[in-house]
C-alpha cells in the first residue's frame, strides 16, 4: 500500500467523492512536505474542516506526535459529509489516537491554552470575516506556537487557465463585502497582506514557496457558487463580472490557482 493509499484509507469516502479526495490528499501531502512537520512535533491545526490536511498530519507526526485540530464551525457543517461524520471515521482509524477534533472553537480567545510546535492553517484563511480576525489570530498563535506555517489560494495566476478562479474568488470577496455570507470566501486574502499581519504579530518570515495545485477542483466549485450569487446594489456591475468570468472560462479549460505557502518563527 503506498503512502497515498494508506492515508486515503483513514478518510470516509464515497463512490462519488473518491477521485476528488485522492486530487485533495495529495495536495495535501505536497503542503505538509513544505511545512517541514517532523516525527513528534505537537501540532495545532487552525481550520481543519473534514480532516484533508489533518490526516496527512497525523501521518507525518508520527506515534510520538500529536495534532489538535481545530475549527470554529459547528460539527453539522459541510457537505457532502458533515465535519462530525467526517472526522469521527478519522478518530476511528489507526491514527486516530493521535488526533483530538474540536468544533465550535475560536483559538483566539483568552481561554485556549496549549503549547505546540507548529500551528498549521492550510486552505482555512478565506472563511475569515475580516483581517482583524487574522491578526489577533496570528498574535494569539505567536504566544503558544514556534511556529507557525500558512497556505492558501495565491492570486498572482501565472495561466489563463487560473484566471477564472482568481475572478470567482474577488466576485465572492466584494458579495461578502455587502451581505452576510457563511460561503468559503469573506475577506481577500493575497500573500502580501499574510506577510504584513504575521510582522505585526511578532512572527518572523523564515520561508515562501508555491505549491502546484491545478489539478484541484475547487476552481470549479468557486465559479459554480459565483455564478449562483444575486446583488441588492450595483447589479449591472456585478453581472459585467460575471460575465467577463463566462468568457474567461470559455476561451480555456478552468485550473484552480496555486497555493502559497509561508512559514515564520
Amino acid at each position: 500500500m503506498t503512502k497515498l493509499q494508506e492515508l486515503l484509507s483513514y478518510m470516509k469516502l464515497t463512490d462519488t467523492h473518491d477521485e476528488i479526495q485522492l486530487k485533495q490528499t495529495r495536495h495535501r501531502m505536497r503542503l505538509v512536505e513544505a511545512f517541514q512537520i517532523k516525527s513528534g512535533d505537537r501540532v495545532l491545526e487552525v481550520g481543519s474542516g473534514q480532516g484533508d490536511t489533518t490526516v496527512v498530519l497525523a501521518e507525518a507526526v508520527g506515534k510520538t506526535g500529536f495534532v489538535d485540530a481545530v475549527d470554529i464551525a459547528a460539527s453539522d457543517y459541510g457537505a457532502p459529509l458533515t465535519l462530525k461524520q467526517a472526522t469521527d471515521y478519522i478518530s476511528k482509524s489507526t491514527i486516530g489516537s493521535r488526533i483530538n477534533f474540536q468544533f465550535e472553537t475560536n483559538v483566539a480567545h483568552e481561554d485556549f491554552t496549549g503549547e505546540y510546535d507548529v500551528a498549521i492553517l492550510s486552505h482555512s484563511l478565506f472563511y475569515f470575516s475580516s483581517e482583524e480576525d487574522i491578526l489577533t489570530l496570528f498574535i494569539k498563535l505567536r504566544q503558544i506556537c514556534k511556529r507557525i506555517c500558512v497556505s492558501d489560494w495565491d492570486l498572482d495566476f501565472t495561466t489563463l487557465a487560473q484566471s477564472t478562479h482568481a475572478q470567482a474568488i474577488l466576485l465572492q470577496v466584494l458579495f461578502a463585502k455587502y451581505n452576510d455570507t457563511d460561503h468559503n470566501i469573506q475577506t481577500l486574502i493575497t500573500k502580501e497582506l499574510i506577510a504584513n499581519l504575521l510582522k505585526q504579530a511578532g512572527w518572523t518570515i523564515l520561508n515562501q514557496m508555491t505549491v502546484d495545485a491545478k489539478d484541484l477542483d475547487d476552481s470549479k466549485w468557486e465559479v459554480a457558487v459565483s455564478n449562483e450569487l444575486e446583488f441588492d446594489i450595483y447589479q449591472p456591475v456585478f453581472n459585467a463580472y460575471k460575465e467577463m468570468m463566462r468568457k474567461s472560462e470559455e476561451l480555456t479549460p478552468i485550473e484552480s490557482l496555486d497555493s502559497f505557502v509561508m512559514i515564520g518563527i
